[in-house]
């Protein structure tokens, strides 16, 4: 995937978080063949633009574990489990590997707003349980994973001078929960 790195390295993870796939003509290769079966589509997103996308989520994946996977038209009850989670996809979607529209996402994000879009995509989804789907694959299959997504956010966050508070207590309760 990235020549001259080795998975797991720390420019693995800088390269994979900020997006870098070095092989746009593999990408749209892949939606040519997907979209031909003409029951769904593959939408081939620009590097920066899918990272800002799917980074923030893991934080995310992160308040539903705890909080035992509720729907998303529900996750917005969670209270301050809910407000600590956008803070924590805030400091994420801020972060300098996602340059300016970072910066002008993170401004613009909200609560409610959030826990919306989140909702309106669960419902596209359909029949698909989302949540379920979610719980399987990052509440089970990739956890480990996630958990080392959210440390590396969190790393390069430090490394940008930013305190990712948010992000560090999230971090914590996974932990705890863990035990």
């Amino acid at each position: 995937m990235f020549p001259n790195t080795y998975i797991g390295s720390p420019e693995w993870h800088r390269r994979l978080l900020s997006g870098d796939s070095g092989s746009p003509g593999v990408a749209n290769g892949f939606a040519e063949i997907y979209n031909a079966s003409g029951v769904s589509s593959c939408v081939v997103l620009p590097a920066v633009e899918l990272a800002l996308l799917s980074n923030p989520m893991f934080a995310v994946f992160a308040a539903c574990e705890l909080a035992n996977w509720p729907k998303f038209c529900d996750i917005s009850s969670e209270g301050e489990l809910w407000s600590l989670a956008v803070a924590a996809v805030k400091e994420i979607q801020g972060l300098s590997i996602h340059g300016e529209p970072g910066q002008q996402v993170a401004r613009q994000t909200t609560e409610n707003e959030f826990a919306v879009s989140l909702a309106a995509r669960e419902k596209q989804m359909l029949p698909l349980d989302w949540q379920a789907f979610n719980r399987y694959h990052h509440g089970a299959k990739v956890n480990a994973q996630d958990r080392e997504h959210l440390r590396a956010c969190q790393e390069i966050g430090e490394t940008d001078g930013k305190p990712m508070s948010a992000l560090k207590e999230l971090l914590q309760r996974l932990k705890a929960r863990q035990g």
